[in-house]
């Protein structure tokens, strides 16, 4: 058991696993945190090129909004048109996606 996931945890209700950079990443893995996974999962949301799969894993992460923008340089998913996600708004090369909602596992959107 890690200390984030102890009945008697001194750490706050969530912890971030990203941001922060390389001291963020250096203090979750001396919490017992493995950042690898929740990584994973971002860069598949940003650069796997499914927006339902990336309704699906920001729904699992209990994110309700993204900034568009790539993590790394990849061919960006295409939130556009997608039933799952609504542009909440946008100005300039800003916009934020607000999620709607997300298709069920095995699913494949548009």
């Amino acid at each position: 058991m890690s200390l984030a996931t102890a009945p008697t945890s001194p750490l706050p209700h969530r912890v971030t696993v990203v941001g922060g950079g390389f001291a963020g990443l250096y203090a979750a893995r001396n919490l017992g945190i493995d950042p690898e996974p929740r990584l994973a999962q971002i860069d598949q949301i940003y650069c796997g090129g499914d927006p339902a799969l990336a309704a699906r894993l920001a729904d699992g992460m209990g994110a309700d909004y993204l900034l568009e923008g790539t993590p790394r340089a990849c061919e960006p998913t295409v939130f556009d048109g997608s039933p799952y996600w609504a542009l909440a708004y946008e100005d300039g090369r800003l916009r934020i996606w607000r999620l709607v909602g997300a298709p069920p596992v095995g699913a494949r959107g548009p």
